[in-house]
Formats: C-alpha cells, structure tokens, sequence
C-alpha cells in the first residue's frame, strides 16, 4: 500500500496501476495480483484507509479540551487533509 499511496502522491490516482505498483515496491506484477485483482481494488484500500487516517485526525483534534467554534472548522478539516496527502485539498 505505501508504493501505491506514493504513487497517487507524487503523480495523481491514474498512475496507479498493477505494474506500477508492482515496480514501485520491488517485487513481481503477480505478487501484486496476488492480493489485488484490479488497479481499482487498489484505489478503494487507499480511500478506505485514508479516510480512516482522515476522520481518527478530526476525531482526535475535536476530543482536545477547549471549545471548537465553527469558524475553527475550515482549519480543522485542512490539517486533517494536509496528514492525510491523498486527500490533500489545502
């Protein structure tokens, strides 16, 4: 999974396919086959785990003490995003 969230990093979701992820980890296409059976298999475990990097982020900035007004939200859902950066969007 890193070689494929570096590679939606660094070049965009459309470069990542089987064979790219394969040569970005090292190891043959088939062992990436293995366990993925398509290129779109591949982009809903990066989604999957993003969001869930994404909301435990803002679960854990809203559980801090202290009040989280409304106009702190805009904020809070940029630094969520800017650790999460597949889902980067400030």
């Amino acid at each position: 999974m890193e070689a494929a969230r570096s590679l939606a990093v660094e070049s965009g979701v459309t470069s990542v396919t089987l064979t790219a992820v394969a040569n970005r980890a090292g190891v043959h296409y088939s062992a990436v086959r293995r366990y993925f059976s398509s290129h779109k298999e591949v982009l809903l475990h990066l989604a999957a785990e993003g969001w869930t990097r994404w909301s435990a982020t803002v679960c854990a900035a809203l559980a801090e003490p202290g009040p989280a007004p409304p106009p702190e939200w805009p904020s809070l859902w940029c630094m969520a995003s800017s650790a999460t950066p597949c889902f980067a969007i400030c």
